[in-house]
Order: structure tokens, then sequence, then C-alpha cells
């Protein structure tokens, strides 16, 4: 995170050198998936073979502001990994949002809240069979699910009137995926789970 936030700093620096000040914002953000509540997701339950964070990445663009408010629209990947397999998911998940921003001294506190399609793809090493005549087969060890979620963060922004600035980011998303396909059990501990996703970013007013 102390080397995340260097670079952060040192972009905002070189990029404010060379922007001018417009009305409109992209915001980058880098977080660490935090896997949390009673579902086939969250690795503390499950003894520490559920899923781990590796990273997430999101990009979010500001379609229209009024004032303090403002609303758009955002895409974000995360990658997590089944521990003690080789086994990764990873999540598309495109959404619209709305924000307010309070002023606080030369700081901002931005509540946000969201909703958006999730589709997460689970896939591991391929298998390989031998059929009856010797032959070797291949299979893809992969599937995918599709959802929808709920989102609501907090991102706390400096505000030093350059186009481009810093903020802190802490995110809570909510997934509820579609009925199990095969043999899984249609229940909740199978279709809905939390992440938590604390990070950093930069943000571009052109």
């Amino acid at each position: 995170m102390k080397r995340i936030l260097i670079l952060l700093i040192v972009l905002t620096e070189g990029l404010n050198g060379s922007c001018q000040f417009l009305t409109r914002s992209v915001r980058i953000a880098v977080s660490y998936p935090i896997t949390t509540g009673d579902n086939f997701m969250n690795s503390n339950l499950l003894g520490g073979k559920g899923y781990s964070g590796i990273i997430d990445a999101e990009i979010e663009y500001d379609l229209f502001k009024a004032g303090s408010t403002a609303g758009g629209i955002d895409f974000n990947i995360s990658i997590l990994k089944l521990k003690e397999s080789e086994i990764t998911a990873s999540g598309y998940i495109p959404g619209i949002f709305v924000q307010q921003e309070f002023s606080v001294g030369k700081m901002s506190l931005i509540p946000q809240a969201g909703a958006g399609y999730s589709r997460w793809r689970y896939k591991g090493p391929d298998l390989e069979i031998e059929d009856q005549y010797g032959n070797i087969i291949h299979i893809e060890n992969k599937k995918a699910s599709n959802g929808y979620n709920f989102q609501g963060s907090l991102r706390i922004a400096s505000r030093n009137g350059r186009p481009v600035n810093w903020f802190l980011q802490f995110k809570y998303e909510f997934t509820r995926l579609e009925k199990p396909s095969g043999g899984e059990l249609n229940s909740n501990f199978n279709r809905n789970f939390s992440i938590l996703y604390p990070g950093a970013g930069i943000s571009w007013q052109f």
C-alpha cells in the first residue's frame, strides 16, 4: 500500500503540470479484495480454503454533475484465488453510481452508491483424460456465473484546486448470482457473497 501511495503522488504531480481545469472527472483506483460473510467465497469461514484477494482495478467516469452531486458509470475487474489450488475467480463488473461530495477543510468526503451487473469466471488447470482407444482428451476446467450487485463506498480525497488529485477509498459490494446449474444447491450460501475493497487512486478533472 505504501508503494501504491508513493506512485499515486508521483503521477499526481506529473499530470498536474500538463492539465487544464475542466468539469468532468475520471477516477482510477487499485484495491485489495477481501471476502466477507457466510458464503462460498469467504476464506475465513472455510478454514482458509476459500478465495483470497489478489487485486481489483476500477475506472469511473462522471456523466453529469449538479452542484456537489454527480453520477456516472464505472467498471472494475477483480481477481481472487482459491487457496491451496490453482483455481482463480475473475469478476467483470460494469455499473452506474451517484455520489455526494462534502467539503471538510482541504479534504472531501464523498459517499457513493451504485448498482451493476456481475460476470464471474472460475478457471483451473485443464484436465486430461484417456478414452477407450488410449487417446488423451483435454478438457477445459472452467465455468461462469452471472448476477447483479449493489455497492456503497466512501472516498476521502484531497482538495488542492488542481485537476489531478489522489484519494483513499473504502468500498463494500454485495453480489447476488443467478440460480446455479448442475447439482449445486440453490442456497444463499452459493448465490450471495460480499467483498470489501480498501484501496487508493487518482482523479483527473478534464
